[in-house]
């Protein structure tokens, strides 16, 4: 029992330490459960988002998995010091500005900091196409690649990046 404790209480130490580093840079915080009705509007309606301007950031300290579009949330805590990277997203009109590499950087400035190595699948959400300005899995793939992201041994489909 002590070390399912111990490793939910890092768990939220985790996930408050990459809040307060996001929140202290201009990023406004969405919960589910606390902000419904926003979140809904944000899109959000089973995690928590970071939004500042168009940008929406989306991390959890739990595993997530994707498949065909649909995220599933898995209720067990990963291991110690990892991250998810659920959502990074830059609404229409405001993409190819740079604004989703500023956004990881800082994600990746507070895993950095703290030791953590974040998890992320990169799946383009559905509807979002080249001609709509999205990326491509593909490219999304070489995206994170040149963000120091790794393919990890037992998935072909999550990509991790240690701290640096």
């Amino acid at each position: 029992m002590e070390i399912l404790e111990s490793s939910y209480e890092a768990q939220h130490e985790r996930w408050a330490t990459v809040r307060d580093h996001l929140t202290s840079n201009g990023y406004t915080f969405y919960h589910y459960l606390e902000n419904p009705k926003e979140c809904i509007e944000l899109g959000c309606t089973r995690y928590s988002v970071f939004k500042k301007g168009p940008v929406k950031i989306s991390l959890s300290t739990r595993l997530i998995s994707t498949h065909r579009g649909t995220a599933f949330i898995f209720d067990s805590p990963l291991p110690e010091g990892e991250i998810t990277l659920e959502l990074l997203l830059v609404e229409q009109g405001h993409r190819k500005q740079g604004l989703a590499t500023e956004a990881i950087a800082l994600v990746h400035e507070v895993a950095d900091a703290h030791g953590f190595s974040i998890r992320v699948e990169p799946v383009a959400p559905r509807g979002l196409t080249d001609k709509k300005g999205g990326m491509t899995t593909t490219k999304l793939k070489k995206w994170y690649e040149r963000m120091g992201y790794e393919g990890e041994t037992l998935s072909n489909v999550v990509m991790i990046r240690k701290p640096q």
